[in-house]
């Protein structure tokens, strides 16, 4: 059984009730392992494939959710080298500097406001102090899923 538990409850538990145990028992941990074993790409931390000679190597920053598997499917697909990084760690920094990648990907994180802050934190630092090309930039994430910010 792929997913266990969790698939035969969103099969067999209605929306409403599901929903309704999420507001009072923290899900989190369940979610982020969920989207990990279910994310085939999961284990992919990089390829040097370049079939039609690009000139940089993609840095592609590792999502808690999962979401950064959308950045690696395409590189592969495209034949672009990548590396998957995570900025989670206390080594980020020479992580960063020892990949050899000429620009970084990220996908910001709406699901752990923790991890999203971090990253954006993160992303500043390597755009303004390491003089770094992100995409998306710093400012934009600073926009990105938060309602009082978009007020502005």
């Amino acid at each position: 059984m792929r997913g266990g538990w969790v698939d035969a409850a969103r099969r067999w538990v209605p929306r409403s009730v599901r929903h309704a145990v999420q507001r009072v028992v923290p899900m989190t941990g369940v979610k982020v392992r969920y989207a990990a074993r279910n994310n085939s790409l999961a284990s992919i931390t990089g390829s040097d494939e370049n079939p039609f000679g690009a000139e940089v190597v993609v840095g592609i920053i590792r999502n808690a959710m999962q979401y950064h598997q959308h950045y690696v499917r395409a590189c592969l697909e495209m034949g672009v080298p990548f590396r998957v990084l995570d900025l989670g760690g206390p080594d980020w920094i020479e992580q960063i500097e020892r990949s050899g990648c000429g620009v970084f990907l990220v996908w910001p994180d709406a699901h752990l406001p923790s991890w999203n802050a971090m990253i954006k934190d993160r992303v500043e630092v390597m755009e303004r102090d390491l003089g770094l090309d992100v995409f998306p930039t710093a400012a934009e994430i600073w926009l990105y899923e938060d309602k009082r910010r978009m007020a502005y």
